[in-house]
This record gives structure tokens, C-alpha cells and sequence, in this order.
């Protein structure tokens, strides 16, 4: 596989159940285990990389709140 401007290759531990999962559903497609994970993951992105775990979804409230700002950072609201 070349090099790509746009993309870049990960490699992950997973269980061999996961992955017999992934061979047989990319075996239907005539694809490549590794296309298939990978468009499982871009899947997932396209939705919005919704959060995996608790941990993670916490993660992604906070990182939310400090966008956000504190109250005191805020611009206050023009009232009519």
C-alpha cells in the first residue's frame, strides 16, 4: 500500500472474535479485513465519533463545557 496525503495506518490488539467478525463480513464484500475495519472507523467518524465508553463520553462533556466557557468568560446577552 503507498502512502497517502490524506490517511495514515493504525494497528490495534483486538479480540480474535472481533476479528473473525470483520473477515467474514469483508469475505462477503470481497474485501480486505483491514478496508473493512477501516470503514468501520470512518463509520464511526461520520457520526460524529460518537463517544465508546463512559470514560470517553465524560471526556467529551468536559471537553464541551470548556468550550463553552465559564460563565464569567461569556459575553453577556443583550436584553430588548
Amino acid at each position: 500500500m503507498g502512502k497517502s496525503a490524506t490517511g495514515d495506518t493504525i494497528s490495534a490488539h483486538v479480540r480474535k472474535t472481533v476479528i473473525a467478525e470483520i473477515q467474514a463480513r469483508a469475505e462477503a464484500l470481497s474485501w480486505k479485513k483491514g478496508s473493512f475495519a477501516a470503514r468501520i472507523l470512518e463509520d464511526w467518524f461520520d457520526r460524529g465519533a460518537p463517544a465508546v465508553t463512559p470514560a470517553d463520553q465524560a471526556m467529551q462533556d468536559l471537553k464541551t463545557l470548556r468550550a463553552a466557557g465559564t460563565p464569567q468568560q461569556q459575553k453577556p446577552k443583550k436584553t430588548a
